[in-house]
């Protein structure tokens, strides 16, 4: 039981830094976007 509960904690942080590199990477794309404009 206590296991799943690591397993599952330990997907939502992977998830979460894959949000944060996604949303990194968006923003940096965007940012360059308008600079060549």
């Amino acid at each position: 039981m206590k296991q799943l509960k690591y397993l599952k904690s330990s997907v939502t942080h992977k998830n979460n830094i894959a949000k944060n590199i996604l949303s990194d990477f968006a923003e940096r794309g965007m940012k360059r976007k308008l600079n060549e404009l």
